[in-house]
């Protein structure tokens, strides 16, 4: 039985850091993605903004 309970708890940090790090990953890249269409974005929209 405590070998199981130590698989779970093993596998539930596990599952829980893969999600973080997805989680990461997914907003460094909408953050890059906005990067690269942010200097056009920002070029052609820089007299309206301010």
């Amino acid at each position: 039985m405590t070998t199981i309970n130590i698989i779970g708890v093993v596998m539930l940090i596990g599952s829980v850091l893969g999600y973080g790090a997805l989680f990461l990953w997914v907003l460094t890249a909408d953050k890059r993605k906005a990067r690269k269409e942010g200097k056009q974005w920002n070029n052609r929209n820089s007299s309206r903004s301010r």
